[in-house]
C-alpha cells in the first residue's frame, strides 16, 4: 500500500493517508470523501462508515459489541481434539477390520475365546471413540452457534446485515430439521458479506465457508450411514466392513470439515474485530 501525505485542502486525489480520527495508520480517500476502509497491520479492513469523522473528533459510543475472541480461541482448540479424536475412529475401524480378517480365517477347532475376546476389544474401542466424538461434538456446537450469534448480532448492529435471515437464525437454523442442512451455511455467508473489508475477498471466504459445509454435511451422513452394526449384529464379514468403510470415510471427511472451521472462524473473527474496532 502507497501512502501519501495528509489530505491538503480541496479534493486531493484518491489514495491512502493518515486516517484523520486517530484511530488506525491509513484510511482511503476516494477522491471526494473518506470511506471505510482502513490499514490494520498493513491489511485493508473495514470500519463503519459511520465512525468515519473529520480531523479531531474520535470515535463516538456505539451499541454494545459481543466479544468473539475468547470463543473462537476455545472453538480451535475443541476442533483441534475432536480431529484427534476422528482420526482415532478411523484407526479403530482399522483395527476391527483387522479383527474380522481373523475372524474369516480362524479354524473352528480352535478354541474361540481368544477371538472373541479381540472382537469384543475391537467393538469396544470403536464404541468408546464415538461416545467421546458425541460429546465433543456438543460441545463444538454449542461454542459454534453462541459465536456464530455474536458475530451476526454486532454486524447487525453495525448497520452491516444485508441477509433476509435474522442475526438469530444463527441460533434458530441448527433446529429445524432438513432446513439445518442449510441455514447455518446462508448465515455464516451473510456474516462474511456483512464484514467485508474489500471487494477481492468475498470469493475467496465463500469458498472456504462451501467447502466446510459441504464436508460437514457429507461427513455427518456417511458417519450416520455406517457404524450401524458391529462384530455381533453383523449378518457376514461383507456387512461390517462396507459400514465400517463407510463410517471412515465419514471420519475422514469430519476431519476435513473441523480443519476447514478452524480457518472460517479465524479470518471471520478477525474481521469482525476489525468491524466493530471504533465502536
Amino acid at each position: 500500500m502507497t501512502t501519501g501525505e495528509p489530505a491538503p485542502p480541496g479534493p486531493p486525489s484518491a489514495g491512502w493517508y493518515p486516517d484523520p480520527s486517530g484511530a488506525f495508520a491509513h484510511r482511503y480517500w476516494d477522491g471526494a470523501t473518506w470511506t471505510g476502509y482502513v490499514d490494520v497491520d498493513g491489511r485493508t479492513m473495514w470500519s463503519p462508515p459511520g465512525a468515519v469523522g473529520a480531523p479531531g473528533p474520535g470515535p463516538t459510543a456505539g451499541p454494545r459489541v459481543r466479544g468473539t475472541e475468547g470463543l473462537a480461541s476455545a472453538l480451535g482448540v475443541l476442533l483441534g481434539v475432536a480431529a484427534g479424536a476422528l482420526v482415532a475412529l478411523v484407526l479403530a475401524l482399522v483395527h476391527r477390520f483387522a479383527a474380522t480378517v481373523t475372524w474369516q480365517r480362524w479354524n473352528e477347532d480352535r478354541d474361540p475365546a481368544p477371538l472373541f475376546r479381540r472382537l469384543d476389544l475391537a467393538d469396544g474401542l470403536v464404541t468408546g471413540v464415538e461416545i467421546v466424538l458425541a460429546l465433543l461434538t456438543i460441545a463444538v456446537l454449542a461454542l459454534l452457534v453462541t459465536w456464530l450469534w455474536r458475530v451476526a448480532a454486532n454486524a447487525s448492529d453495525a448497520g452491516r446485515w444485508d441477509s433476509r435471515l435474522a442475526p438469530g437464525w444463527a441460533i434458530a437454523g441448527w433446529f429445524v430439521p432438513l432446513a439445518s442442512l442449510v441455514l447455518p451455511c446462508i448465515v455464516t455467508r451473510a456474516c462474511w458479506r456483512a464484514t467485508e473489508p474489500a471487494a477481492d475477498v468475498p470469493t475467496r471466504g465463500a469458498r472456504t465457508i462451501g467447502w466446510w459445509w459441504g464436508t460437514w454435511v457429507a461427513g455427518l451422513l456417511l458417519v450416520g450411514g455406517g457404524g450401524k452394526v458391529d462384530t455381533h449384529t453383523a449378518t457376514s464379514y461383507l456387512e461390517l466392513r462396507v459400514s465400517d468403510a463407510v463410517e471412515a470415510a465419514g471420519a475422514v471427511a469430519l476431519i476435513a470439515a473441523a480443519l476447514l472451521l478452524r480457518v472460517v472462524v479465524r479470518r471471520l473473527t478477525d474481521r469482525d474485530r476489525a468491524l466493530v474496532a471504533l465502536r
